[in-house]
């Protein structure tokens, strides 16, 4: 199954899909309703993936290419549950506007990291069910 790409994602969508999968931007404490977690977080059919430590607009609640290893570590960590979805021939909705890019503006505060983040998710094209 291919990877579907939505722009906007409700809780009433994971609720009537239960058989697909939904990716959203996470944080590594895995709490907070903001931004894309309002609709996702606490629906057994979501994924999250974390692009920052906390939910805070603190500092030190964003990641920094300083922290380049361990981020990637984190982020291969949470992309395992999509790459098997897609192994198994499931469905997985991506948001649009991508993971990253809002409130973890990972692009300005890691852009290492960031790129390493899409590669990633590049990288889940060339997923095949049947091998």
């Amino acid at each position: 199954m291919p990877i579907l790409f939505q722009k906007r994602i409700y809780r009433a969508d994971l609720r009537a899909n239960r058989h697909v999968w939904y990716v959203f931007g996470d944080n590594e404490a895995r709490t907070g309703k903001g931004g894309q977690a309002r609709e996702m977080r606490d629906e057994p059919n979501a994924i999250g993936i974390a692009t920052k430590r906390t939910p805070s607009s603190a500092d030190d609640a964003y990641w920094s290419d300083e922290d380049y290893s361990r981020n990637v570590a984190c982020l291969e960590h949470d992309f395992r549950p999509v790459e098997a979805a897609l192994r198994r021939g499931e469905l997985v909705v991506w948001p649009l506007d991508g993971i990253g890019t809002d409130r973890a503006d990972l692009a300005n505060r890691a852009p290492r990291t960031f790129e390493k983040l899409q590669a990633l998710q590049r990288g889940l094209r060339s997923i095949d069910p049947s091998r």
